[in-house]
């Protein structure tokens, strides 16, 4: 009994260094949210994450006076492409992008950043200039703490590099273009001919079952279509028009939002390999 209470002991308290020591500033306790209580933090978006594969929530606040405080919010995810999906689901177009975790931002008073299977923000309501360097400092050193050597999501090689448009790649687990058999869906948007053309990879267990959603993608926009993995297959779609699909290497490849249907299927066939 006294081995396994020294057990808890220790284990409970390696979780707080995470969140560091910063002069000036008092450490509160660290609250933890579960699946089950996330609604109470984060009511309107709780769902949101959830979606994202979350598991816990650890909060902590930084208090310099009654008035002037911050907070760290670490989101814990099940794997880093979930952690990845959230913070690109709420990643601002016009962020101010750091070099921080594997992709950061920072907006006012608050830092924003990914690392490994976490989703974390430094925030505050406070704008004087000790509180943004705190809040700089204490996620920065987060960083440091939850990994020493991040790398990008796997699935996210699945994206080519050339011609991306800069933080536009996003992780959709569920109901990708409105379709609840598309899941697990990595998509990001491309420059083509001098118009935006959307690119997206969903990975499965073998060709067949790529086919398998693909069928069920024509079936559901009732097409009279003859489907085959070796050549792209054309599609109209009504809600998201022209679509392109191709499969290979079990993976189902397909691009949308273009205008030059033979440059997008150039564009697709080279992605593919």
């Amino acid at each position: 009994m006294a081995m396994l209470l020294f057990v808890f002991i220790s284990l409970s308290t390696l979780a707080s260094p995470v969140f560091p020591d910063i002069e000036g500033w008092q450490k509160g306790e660290i609250k933890t949210y579960n699946t089950e209580t996330l609604w109470e933090y984060i009511n309107g978006a709780a769902d949101y994450y959830l979606t994202y594969s979350f598991e816990k929530l650890e909060l902590l606040e930084y208090a310099k006076s009654d008035d002037q405080y911050i907070k760290a919010e670490i989101y814990h995810h099940t794997n880093p492409i979930n952690a990845f999906g959230i913070y690109a689901f709420e990643r601002p177009a016009d962020g101010e992008f750091i070099t921080l975790g594997i992709e950061a931002y920072m907006a006012p008073s608050i830092t924003v950043f990914y690392i490994d299977k976490y989703y974390v923000k430094v925030l505050s309501h406070h704008s004087a200039s000790e509180t943004l360097e705190a809040i700089n400092s204490i996620a920065r050193l987060i960083a440091t703490n939850l990994s020493e050597n991040p790398e990008i999501p796997d699935e996210l090689s699945l994206l080519p590099l050339k011609n991306q448009l800069a933080h536009s790649s996003k992780y959709i687990p569920a109901n990708f273009l409105g379709y609840s058999f598309f899941t697990d869906v990595v998509t990001a948007k491309y420059t083509l001919a001098g118009n935006t053309i959307d690119f997206f990879c969903i990975s499965c267990e073998s060709d067949e079952a790529a086919m398998n959603i693909l069928l069920k993608y024509i079936s559901t926009l009732n097409l009279d279509i003859s489907a085959s993995a070796s050549k792209v297959i054309e599609l109209s779609d009504m809600f998201n028009g022209p679509v392109s699909l191709f499969i290979k290497n079990k993976q189902l490849f397909g691009v949308y939002n273009y205008k030059d249907a033979d440059a997008a299927k150039d564009f697709l066939l080279r992605s593919a390999n």
